[in-house]
């Protein structure tokens, strides 16, 4: 071990490092106080030992005991001074992330704590200062997790950031792919027709079904030149001197900026608000010859987005037509909706009307979710705290999508989760849902997955009822249109116990009836008021036999220096000092006596001050009577019909401490030396 040297030239930073780690050594090397001083006088150099020097002699002028406190506080003072601690309390009252990683701000957050022990020491309090100090993407996400404990909040936003880290990462490398291998003209598709060629159009068909993730599909014969010869549009194409261009979205033989496609429209009528495979005119289009325009475009595309299916209803989402706000987009994976609208509606608002919204809870992806049925809402979402806590898997949408709200705020997205499976209790839903920046509920429920299973809205009795053309008919009850509480059957309770998911037992308890009993209303303990109060009354009387300490033979005066105390547990302490000296039970003394005092957290959160006495009882003669045995006290009971015990918050002050050995219970703290004259409790 190499204890570090101070110098006293350092910053007050580098002072206050420099002690703790001399008191971090001292701690793991279990040194005592005397020691302790010894060994940090030796440590002190040049300007630090000289002021070490006058400081001592000033003591001991002034007649003050140099001990290991009596340095840390005249060090502090000197090299650690309130300014710079109220300095540090400022820094971590306006501390925020900024440009930091949430690691490196928890790093210096927890650095700080040291100097604010009015946070340090409250779980909550920590935990919600870190939060509101992250940027604005992570204290959104973080919030909605609820987190518990500073260190679960920690862990929440280091996992989130990590998350959008990632999901960033992936994008730039899509971006990236998709602007390195659009087609620019006839050479790279040409060369790809001229080897699909080679094979038959059921391999073809097989190799793009194979590669759905590939931004086109080998086009097979429909381009190739109805000629004996091996090769195809390839060498057809330079024949001819002219430039074939394929669309980077589709795949059809026309330019990316005239794709019908990129507009949101039907690539067989051209008419916006359905898809291709639901258009009325499909029908004729198949038996007839296919417009110039258009020519294959139907199949064109290597990756659609496909529409789930609930026994023989086709989901149909609703389109606004017209081109996307954003322009064209340079992810052509998944055509979207580019405009949205949802109701803007708080959990709050909806649980002081609850007339007004029908809402309760269901599965999405076999976890639980809070769900609300929005008929204003062209669309069904998910919110992003809710896909980033159970990690599920989205597309991106072609397009960024705008979500209106009727407080005219604008959210926007580009991702969907396909085929989402909403299970309310033996039925389940399907449904793409927009992930958006949702508050208060895990999942909104839209018109597009109401009008898909033909539900209609019971709005004076809350019900949402579902009539599929295939299927079982079933209603949904919402939140308080059947009970103000909702109920679960043991096996799902068991299982999202199984889960992780926190289980509570509550049982009601009559107030008014228990307030109501006073001291008088209970037999026989109403003649004994005085055995029965709440604070003992005054200094206990003179009994027969009073408490003694016993010591062995030979046994000197131990006396110990009190410990250190954080200013929460020194205002306590000067708390119970007053209140203990106000009922008598303690005075000053004399003693040569003397332990240290320190506190002990209680489970109702306060503080119960405890003595060090382990000297005085290693000194102390043990009894050698017996003591009774619980089972043969029991036995005792069988018959009686009245109990009572003693209160052991003031029984031990009901007994007085024998004349002479009242010295010895003396303890030390920094505002005096005081001794008990009854039994001390802790």
């Amino acid at each position: 071990m190499s204890p570090p040297i101070f110098n006293g030239d350092e910053s007050s930073e580098d002072a206050d490092s420099w002690l703790h780690s001399v008191i971090h050594l001292f701690d793991r090397a279990q040194y005592d106080d005397d020691l302790r001083l010894r060994l940090v006088t030796l440590l002190l150099r040049k300007s630090a030992e000289r002021w070490w020097r006058g400081t001592s002699s000033t003591l001991l002028e002034t007649g003050v005991g140099i001990t290991w406190d009596t340095f840390y506080q005249v060090f502090r003072k000197e090299y650690v001074p309130d300014s710079y601690v109220a300095a540090r309390e400022r820094e971590f009252e306006f501390l925020e992330q900024g440009s930091l990683s949430v690691r490196e701000y928890a790093r210096k957050f927890s650095a700080l704590l040291a100097y604010v022990p009015h946070v340090a020491g409250r779980e909550r309090a920590k935990s919600t200062r870190f939060v509101e100090g992250l940027n604005g993407d992570l204290y959104q996400s973080v919030l909605t997790s609820k987190p518990k404990s500073y260190t679960e909040a920690v862990d929440t936003a280091i996992h989130i950031e990590e998350g959008m880290k990632s999901r960033s990462a992936r994008r730039a490398q899509v971006a990236q792919a998709v602007q390195g291998g659009r087609p620019a003209g006839q050479g790279a598709q040409s060369s790809q027709s001229s080897q699909s060629a080679h094979f038959p159009q059921q391999q073809q068909q097989q190799v793009a079904q194979q590669s759905g993730r590939q931004r086109f599909r080998p086009r097979g014969q429909q381009f190739k030149k109805k000629s004996g010869s091996g090769s195809s549009g390839s060498g057809s194409s330079s024949s001819s001197g002219s430039r074939v261009e394929f669309c980077g979205f589709c795949g059809g033989k026309h330019s990316s900026t005239q794709c019908v496609g990129v507009q949101g429209s039907c690539n067989l009528c051209g008419q916006y608000g359905h898809f291709a495979r639901v258009c009325p005119t499909a029908g004729a289009q198949q038996t007839a010859a296919q417009p110039q325009g258009h020519g294959g475009q139907s199949r064109g595309r290597s990756q659609q987005f496909q529409q789930p299916l609930f026994g023989e209803t086709p989901f149909r989402p609703f389109q606004q037509p017209g081109p996307s706000r954003f322009g064209q987009s340079s992810q052509p994976f998944f055509p979207g909706p580019q405009h949205a609208q949802v109701n803007a509606f708080t959990r709050e608002q909806a649980e002081e009307t609850p007339s007004r919204v029908i809402g309760g809870t269901c599965l999405v992806f076999e976890f639980p979710a809070r769900v609300l049925f929005d008929t204003g809402a062209s669309h069904s979402f998910i919110s992003d705290s809710f896909f980033v806590e159970h990690g599920l898997c989205t597309v991106p949408l072609r397009d960024v999508v705008s979500v209106s709200t009727p407080d005219g705020v604008s959210l926007f997205s580009q991702e969907i989760l396909l085929d989402g499976v909403l299970r309310f209790g033996e039925h389940a839903l399907l449904a793409n849902l927009i992930r958006l920046m949702l508050w208060d509920f895990d999942c909104i429920v839209g018109m597009d997955v109401l009008s898909n299973y033909r539900a209609s809205v019971d709005c004076f009795h809350g019900i949402v009822r579902f009539r599929p053309l295939s299927g079982e008919k079933w209603d949904f009850y919402g939140q308080d249109s059947r009970s103000k509480i909702p109920l679960v059957s043991v096996m799902e309770m068991f299982s999202l116990l199984s889960l992780g998911n926190a289980g509570f037992m509550i049982y009601a308890l009559d107030a008014s009836s228990s307030s109501s009993v006073q001291l008088s209303d209970v037999p026989v303990v109403r003649h004994f008021p005085d055995v029965f109060s709440e604070e003992i009354l005054g200094f206990p009387p003179r009994r027969e036999i009073d408490f003694s300490i016993e010591l062995v033979p030979g046994t000197a005066p131990i006396s110990r220096a009190p410990y250190r105390l954080a200013p929460a547990e020194l205002r306590e302490l000067k708390v119970q000092l007053d209140d203990l000296l106000e009922k008598g039970f303690i005075r000053p003394s004399m003693s040569p006596w003397g332990a240290p005092i320190l506190f002990v957290k209680k489970k109702d959160g306060s503080m119960r001050m405890c003595i060090d006495f382990r000297q005085l009882n290693k000194a102390t003669l043990k009894n050698k009577y017996p003591l009774p045995r619980i089972d043969d006290l029991f036995d005792q009971l069988q018959g009686s019909a009245v109990y009572s015990k003693i209160d052991l918050r003031s029984g031990y002050h009901q007994l007085r401490v024998r004349d002479q050995d009242v010295a010895k219970t003396a303890f030390r703290t920094r505002y005096g030396h005081f001794e008990f004259l009854v039994i001390r409790l802790g």
